[in-house]
């Protein structure tokens, strides 16, 4: 049997303590990796859970798994809660965890399926907010939600520019609208939307100031009309009063 040259004993020893301080790293960030994280920085939240919550939540998911998590881990059991829409988790070294989380912003709550967001996604039952926030109702065809969202967001803002608030809003399979108004005005249009829009708007601010002394007794404003009337109609059974709008 041959015996190695002393050159090659040189150069297979000279590999061996090159690759020692490698081998070494290489094992301290594993068992970094793997530890459990001495703090966690949750820098952004939103109206359904707190800083502290978040983090605990982290740390029992951890304590079940008896180990450390990964970054994409920790990301895949924060954003299994419905109102999460993304998370950005990112490991600091050597034990700290840096977290972000964006929500799903709540713009309706969708008949009685559950909430949803600017984009017209119904993305969460409704006993599934912690803090369900005072958004409107929307009702009306399930293939038209998003259209009938994107209505409703044009016709609160014109509602709130007078102190008004919409509490719900329905289209018809007609595409016709009626609207409620807190706490209880009824407004009723057509299914032009256009003129709906500036039926709604010109109405409020030629008549509202004057109306809104009696707003307690009014039943329903009807706007589905051609000629820029609306007529208004009242709980004491008094006759329709046809108000000019323009």
């Amino acid at each position: 049997m041959k015996s190695k040259h002393p050159g090659q004993q040189k150069r297979s020893l000279g590999r061996i303590h090159t690759l020692v301080p490698w081998i070494g790293i290489l094992l301290l960030f594993l068992i970094i990796r793997t530890q459990k994280p001495g703090w966690i920085d949750v820098q952004e939240t939103g109206a359904q859970m707190t800083a502290d919550q978040i983090s605990l939540i982290i740390r029992n998911e951890m304590e079940a798994h008896h180990t450390g998590l990964s970054a994409n881990s920790i990301r895949s059991v924060l954003t299994t809660y419905p109102w999460v829409a993304d998370a950005d988790v990112r490991r600091i070294w050597p034990y700290g965890i840096r977290i972000n989380i964006t929500e799903h912003q709540v713009a309706a709550r969708w008949d009685e399926v559950g909430w949803m967001n600017l984009r017209g996604q119904v993305f969460a039952a409704l006993h599934d907010l912690p803090n369900p926030p005072p958004v409107p109702k929307l009702t009306g065809p399930e293939q038209a939600k998003a259209y009938i969202l994107a209505q409703s967001l044009i016709w609160g803002d014109i509602l709130s520019a007078h102190n008004l608030e919409l509490a719900h809003a329905h289209m018809n399979k007609d595409r016709s609208w009626k609207l409620r108004v807190k706490p209880h005005i009824e407004i009723r249009m057509g299914s032009d939307m256009e003129h709906n829009t500036t039926q709604l708007s010109s109405f409020l601010v030629h008549n509202w100031s004057d109306l809104s002394m009696r707003k307690n007794s009014i039943q329903y404003i009807n706007l589905n009309y051609p000629d820029g009337y609306a007529a208004v109609s009242y709980k004491d059974s008094a006759p329709l009063s046809k108000e000019a709008s323009s």
